[in-house]
């Protein structure tokens, strides 16, 4: 008997035994587990969610939901809703790596490190994830991104060597890694216990999101926020597999309705929670600032050794996420009216006349800023080694947060990019025609 009959049948014994009369439906009811603070959007977006499927199903479906780790601490309520103990629940799959390094793709340092790119990350990744879940008897029904992560600390830090001996709270893989290649000494803490862990010394540091800091009130033992921007995990809210079978195909197709409104919620609400948080930071006390460029270096270089380690494990699945998503960034920048395809000599300044058609570079796409897996970092700023017809591309030029900084040099035996061969890619001062020119000749 599956977990929904058995739910059922127990509903009708006991309605039996009160020699009560069966109303026309008995509501099913489900129960939601959460990580986090019932203070904590998504714990706030998961009750709007829950609210919306009661209505929608019209009452048939009940979920209550329960935050703060009260029903299952977050490490365990995968497992719970997997083996049927609860229908539901939200969890942070990248906490589940050592099942499945694929979990772990939303946590790759610099890799994908703003909402808009971490949207083309999740659309790369998501076939792979969804196969994962139904192998493990999961159903995703929707996922919200948490705001840019960044490091807190309990006094200034001005480098990596700054970082040594500190003890750092760590929630996953990536994170427990990224203290050992920093010299930190990482503990496992859960989310609903980061605040008693910083006010009784178990910790002093972190890498989350300016929401837990704000949430935990972290600035009564904390007094550095440095913006780093280091990745942005998601937390997913899946369904029992054996329980979704049973749904109606009617209060399926309400659940996921409420499930797509709940993710553009969330996402939403990530966004505008993201500035909010970081002034209720400075406001309880905290520096708040983004990090020197000395220990951006150092963790460009932590986040370079990340990628290629989690490439290995993630192994042709992981690479196909990561090439997936680079096709994704590549085919954007091209749709941008700011970005235009370029002949170049080294060094021309576009500004002064036309360029020498005897040699072909290629204007820098603006990128956000981030490390590029799978090929070496240069400045801390992404590069795509290759497009998708699998030429090789020139670096990005790259300046701050994914500001254009200027034309990039490529090296004198990159071809010329197929892009070039579309007038309307030209830059205004490039003749068309010598664009058009030279970019038949990179197709050939």
């Amino acid at each position: 008997m599956t977990l929904t009959a058995r739910l059922m049948a127990g509903a009708a014994m006991t309605a039996l035994t009160l020699g009560t009369a069966m109303p026309a439906f008995a509501a099913e009811k489900w129960d939601m587990p959460m990580a986090y603070s019932a203070s904590n959007f998504h714990s706030e977006n998961g009750v709007q969610f829950a609210e919306c499927v009661t209505e929608a199903t019209g009452g048939e479906i009940e979920i209550t939901v329960h935050p703060g780790g009260a029903l299952f601490a977050g490490a365990d309520i995968k497992r719970a809703i997997q083996t049927g103990q609860v229908q539901l629940g939200e969890r942070l799959l990248s906490g589940h790596q050592n099942e499945n390094a694929v979990f772990g793709f939303d946590s790759i340092p610099f890799l994908a490190p703003s909402f808009e790119a971490s949207a083309q990350l999740w659309e790369a990744a998501k076939p792979k994830v969804e196969a994962v879940l139904e192998e493990q008897n999961l159903v995703l029904l929707y996922n919200v991104p948490w705001p840019p992560q960044g490091l807190y600390f309990k006094k200034e830090v001005g480098s990596v060597e700054d970082m040594k001996g500190v003890k750092f709270r760590s929630y996953n893989n990536t994170t427990a890694r990224l203290a050992e290649l920093t010299g930190m000494s990482p503990v496992t803490i859960e989310a609903a216990e980061v605040s008693q862990a910083f006010a009784t010394g178990v910790a002093e540091s972190m890498i989350s999101s300016g929401a837990t800091g704000y949430d935990q009130k972290v600035w009564e033992s904390l007094t550095h926020f440095y913006e780093v921007d280091a990745w942005l995990p998601r937390n997913y809210v899946m369904v029992n597999a054996d329980v979704w079978a049973e749904v109606t195909d009617a209060n399926k197709e309400a659940i996921t309705t409420c499930a797509t409104e709940a993710e553009e919620r969330g996402l939403q609400a990530s966004k505008d929670y993201t500035q909010f948080t970081y002034d209720g930071l400075r406001e309880g006390g905290m520096n708040v600032e983004p990090a020197s460029e000395e220990l951006m270096s150092g963790l460009r270089e932590v986040g370079e050794t990340m990628t290629q380690e989690w490439l290995e494990a993630a192994g042709e699945d992981g690479q196909a996420i990561v090439d997936d998503y680079k096709a994704m960034q590549y085919s954007r920048n091209l749709r941008r009216p700011v970005i235009r395809a370029a002949v170049l000599m080294p060094g021309h300044d576009l500004t002064e006349g036309e360029p020498d058609e005897g040699a072909a570079q290629t204007i820098g796409r603006a990128l956000h800023r981030g490390g590029g897996a799978g090929g070496a970092l240069s400045g801390g700023h992404p590069h795509l080694d290759r497009g998708p017809d699998g030429r090789p591309l020139d670096r990005q030029c790259l300046s701050g947060r994914g500001q254009l900084c200027g034309l990039c040099h490529g090296r004198g035996q990159l071809p010329r990019l197929r892009q070039c061969a579309e007038p309307r890619l030209a830059y205004p001062r490039v003749d068309p025609a010598q664009c058009a020119e030279h970019g038949r000749e990179a197709a050939a």
